[in-house]
């Protein structure tokens, strides 16, 4: 919890909602450096893992996060995901949904420009991939867990990933198991990933 504390603050601007890493900050994007080092070629912030990031965007307002260039966008938190969950995810209709809206609002805003990572979990991973389809000349990186597609098949920069006995995924055929579970709930979590998708280092002034 501490370091959850530590890492999230509130923009003031324009996304008042969104969760923003310390690092977007221009004078704390890197540690103990200065810009000019960090332009020629000084390391950024080290790495979080998906987990963390998810955690993290799970206690923003928006459900959204920003650390670096990786944007993590939870699943459904509230009655109107869970709406969009039931009418939207089985029409294919996600663009219509109210997380779609303001992920595309926040890529689109000035926040949105170095992002190119999006990890995501439930109706979040969803709506990464209709991004991802939806903007084809910025060729986000996606990763999912426990998305709600209909998928045989991998596809080029989209990791997927499941637990079995998860049924919100469980047409997600595409996606590599990374665990299992009875328990429906704790099938549907992404807390058991070991993964880290952001790649910060990318990340510039």
């Amino acid at each position: 919890m501490k370091r959850k504390k530590e890492l999230l603050f509130y923009n003031n601007n324009n996304n008042s909602n969104v969760g923003f890493a310390p690092s977007l900050k221009r004078s704390q994007r890197y540690e103990g450096i200065s810009p000019f080092a960090a332009s020629k070629g000084a390391k950024p912030i080290k790495n979080i893992s998906d987990a963390e990031g998810l955690d993290i965007a799970y206690n923003t307002p928006s459900g959204q996060y920003i650390y670096g260039n990786t944007l993590y966008l939870s699943g459904s938190r509230n009655l109107r995901d869970w709406y969009d969950d039931v009418t939207k995810v089985p029409t294919l209709m996600l663009q219509h949904s109210q997380k779609y809206a303001d992920a595309k609002n926040l890529l689109n805003s000035s926040a949105g420009g170095e992002i190119s990572n999006i990890v995501s979990h439930s109706l979040g991973g969803a709506v990464a991939q209709k991004l991802k389809q939806d903007y084809p000349e910025r060729d986000y990186n996606v990763t999912t867990y426990g998305s709600p597609n209909l998928s045989l098949f991998n596809h080029a920069n989209v990791s997927r990933y499941r637990n079995a006995g998860d049924p919100i995924s469980m047409l997600d055929r595409g996606a590599e198991t990374i665990g299992s579970s009875l328990n429906p709930f704790v099938a549907h979590s992404y807390k058991n990933s070991s993964y880290t998708s952001g790649n910060n280092e990318e990340s510039t002034l």
